[in-house]
């Protein structure tokens, strides 16, 4: 960025001291520099956007089902076992939908009604859509996108991740630590 400011500076100071047919010259060679520049700052501007609205997390995951009543259990069970908070975000699963959703009169209208995903680091049981931690969250594409996946807890750091799943796999076979981009921008 600070590049591109340099070169316009660079430009305008120029072109003040070179006579008009030298002034045209010059402004073809600028003008297609000015373009390359620009496509230049738009690509590091997007680049940017998406780094800072998406973070790495380390997701815990115990098991995952198209069954929402087994996962449900699941999370219950290891409520009591390993006291861990169970935080739905206000979320419930509606049986006629077959959807995982906010309140219909939530006060969030954008997502009212609609599934809102966990985006946040926390020691937390929450059941979710597998779908939107992309890649490389293992789903069965048998059932994609309604496979969920119990999360246990999500962290930036790998080895709180590695340190949970240690203490779930005794009594959870199928628990795994996978990396994901969560995007973790504005919603609205």
């Amino acid at each position: 960025m600070k590049t591109c400011l340099l070169s316009l500076l660079g430009l305008v100071f120029f072109s003040c001291h070179t006579t008009p047919r030298q002034m045209v010259a010059e402004k073809k060679i600028s003008t297609s520099t000015m373009v390359k520049d620009t496509n230049a700052i738009a690509t590091e501007v997007n680049d940017t956007l998406e780094a800072i609205s998406y973070a790495d997390y380390y997701l815990v995951i115990t098991n995952s089902s198209k069954n929402y009543k087994a996962l449900h259990n699941d999370m219950l069970a290891i409520h009591k076992q390993f006291a861990i908070d169970i935080d739905t975000l206000g979320r419930y699963y509606d049986t006629q939908l077959n959807q995982i959703i906010l309140p219909k009169d939530n006060e969030d209208e954008i997502y009212a009604g609609s599934y809102y995903p966990r985006r946040y680091e926390d020691l937390s049981l929450s059941i979710e859509y597998a779908s939107y931690y992309k890649e490389p969250i293992e789903i069965d594409p048998e059932h994609y996108p309604t496979q969920m996946v119990l999360v246990a807890g999500m962290f930036a750091n790998k080895k709180s991740a590695d340190s949970l799943q240690m203490v779930l796999k005794n009594t959870y076979p199928k628990t795994t630590v996978q990396k994901s981009k969560v995007y973790i921008g504005c919603m609205h």
